[in-house]
């Protein structure tokens, strides 16, 4: 993912991964107050950042005591501005290149970038709105089709398969 923003000849960039659909136009994301003044930004994933007690990655990018609670990054959908986050860039690059050893402390390319902007402070900004999960009720009457849900249960089951994620606001 890094590589291929890089790579783009655009200096603002909206990645988007192969399976995700918009339901509007996203192209005002390049004119709000909020990519103009960060040059960066990303949705959420579902879960929190994991705590400095628990990745050492916090002590090796020098961030020791600078933890805050946040929803780790969900990197399908990133809008950047190159030339104002091209340190943060480099690093998230730099850690991708070397994911041998970093993947293992933490989750692959979608923490790369959260790791490569704050090892450089490159500011960034993070919807606070809220992430959903999109998908089905099953019960029954209503199977999951190959999805392994047991039905033996009394009740029904949402079996979540998407994320529906917020415009900003």
């Amino acid at each position: 993912k890094v590589d291929s923003i890089l790579a783009s000849p655009f200096e603002q960039v909206l990645f988007l991964d192969p399976d995700n659909f918009v339901l509007r136009d996203p192209t005002f994301l390049f004119e709000t107050k909020t990519f103009k003044k960060y040059g960066a930004l990303f949705w959420p994933d579902f879960t929190i950042r994991k705590r400095e007690s628990e990745l050492i990655v916090w002590d090796l990018m020098g961030l020791k005591g600078k933890y805050v609670p946040e929803l780790e990054f969900e990197s399908g959908q990133i809008v950047l501005d190159k030339s104002k986050v091209w340190k943060g860039l480099m690093m998230a690059k730099y850690l991708s290149q070397q994911a041998g050893y970093y993947f293992q402390q933490f989750l692959g390319d979608k923490e790369a970038f959260f790791w490569g902007f704050a090892a450089t402070h490159t500011p960034y900004f993070l919807n606070p709105g809220y992430i959903h999960s999109v998908g089905a009720k099953v019960d029954a009457a209503h199977p999951a089709g190959d999805n392994a849900v047991d039905l033996s249960k009394k009740g029904s089951f949402f079996c979540g398969q998407s994320m529906l994620q917020n415009d900003f606001y």
